[in-house]
């Protein structure tokens, strides 16, 4: 368990300055509709049914994190990974040869 830092600072009314750990981001809105800015360029618009759970929640731009259970098959550790797997395989595949067998 890692610990964070969050401050929220009221601006003006409906104005909010948030400084955390990874950044710095700003909120404008009202109760019911937000719209959020942070320090990596991600925009996220937020609606809700005050007095409810319910709001929905839309993002865009900047650099959007994954969840733990998608896998992304393009990034440089997983095709690393995956070299050494066939490098493995063929190395083993090899050990099974005689030198017999190839004359």
């Amino acid at each position: 368990m890692g610990f964070g830092f969050r401050k929220s600072f009221k601006i003006a009314p409906g104005v909010r300055l948030n400084v955390s750990s990874r950044g710095v981001g700003a909120s404008v809105g009202v109760k019911g509709l937000r719209y959020s800015v942070n320090s990596r360029g991600q925009r996220r618009t937020t609606v809700s049914l005050p007095e409810t759970d319910l709001s929905h929640t839309s993002t865009s731009g900047g650099k959007t994190r994954r969840g733990n259970s998608s896998r992304s098959y393009k990034s440089a550790s997983y095709q690393r990974q995956r070299e050494l797997e066939l490098i493995k395989k063929k190395e083993k595949s090899l050990r099974n040869y005689n030198v017999t067998d190839l004359k």
